[in-house]
């Protein structure tokens, strides 16, 4: 019955539906409750007084950046409005560098969950549940036009498709991404080339000419193309429409009232996920070409 009430008091807190500010948490200091009144899980959290968030440093000022030493984005949003909601101060782990490093952290319980740019898969979730998506994106391949084209100029997604699953074609990947596993679906023919560290390692490869493309997410490449407009002169983009990525937060598998709880407070913070389009609407200024940004 004290699990029932606890989550009836979470779902009855004011909520924000545009995924702005929100009210606090109804709930009274923890000092006022008695033993069990919360799901184990929750009650870890509160007699702590704060709730950890791996958050990764390469996802981006959309998702999570620093401006002024101050830390921003979508992920880092929801992160602070989860704390406000369980009345709990908020700590942020930037330690992970790839989407494996935030696994690990929530395997090893050293943090609560991920916000960490991670597609939900069903591998993934086999050890490391997975809440509701709060961003929706799509596997994106950039090429350059010389591997992309044929003899006649032309491009369509048929010919990019056989022009890279090709052998002695190299396709770079940040190492530990989803897009492993799609690399080795799509282009079998083809030398994948996982790179360590973070995203940007990857897309220093491609445009020093090492690999030959790389998959990443639209984001990565909408956020890229449009700051700097130049490269589309003699690159191409192609948004893998029917490769959707789940975008959600990673929880440890018995955290499941935590989970629970985050699902039904999502929808109501954010009543859908973001699409692209939504975060280059929000983030105009991440998306500008540079000679903007710089007026």
């Amino acid at each position: 019955m004290h699990y029932v009430l606890a989550i009836f008091l979470f779902m009855c807190t004011v909520i924000s539906a545009s995924g702005g500010a929100v009210e606090a948490a109804f709930l009274p200091p923890q000092s006022e409750l008695p033993d069990g009144y919360l799901p184990p899980d929750i009650e870890r959290i509160r007699k702590r007084g704060k709730l950890v968030v791996a958050l990764r440093p390469d996802s981006g000022p959309p998702l999570c950046g620093e401006s002024d030493g101050e830390l921003s984005g979508v992920e880092v949003d929801i992160a602070r409005a989860m704390a406000l909601q369980l009345g709990v101060e908020l700590e942020i782990n930037r330690e992970p560098i790839t989407p494996e490093d935030a696994l690990l952290l929530v395997r090893e319980r050293k943090v609560d969950l991920a916000l960490a740019n991670l597609a939900r898969t069903a591998y993934r979730s086999l050890v490391t549940p997975f809440g509701q998506p709060y961003l929706i994106s799509h596997a994106t391949l950039i090429a350059s036009d010389a591997v992309t084209s044929n003899d006649d100029g032309f491009i369509d997604s048929g010919i990019v498709i056989a022009n890279l699953n090709t052998p002695g074609i190299r396709i770079g990947v940040q190492k530990g991404a989803y897009h492993e596993d799609l690399i080795a679906e799509i282009f079998p023919l083809a030398t994948m080339v996982p790179v360590a560290g973070d995203w940007y390692n990857t897309e220093d490869m491609y445009f020093s000419g090492q690999v030959d493309a790389v998959m990443v997410e639209d984001l990565r490449s909408v956020i890229l193309f449009r700051r700097t407009p130049e490269l589309t002169v003699y690159n191409s983009v192609f948004i893998m429409k029917d490769r959707e990525e789940l975008i959600a937060p990673a929880f440890h598998w018995q955290d499941r009232n935590l989970r629970l709880w985050y699902d039904v407070w999502i929808r109501e913070w954010l009543p859908k996920p973001y699409t692209i389009a939504d975060i280059v609407e929000q983030f105009p200024e991440l998306t500008a070409p540079r000679e903007e940004k710089e007026k």
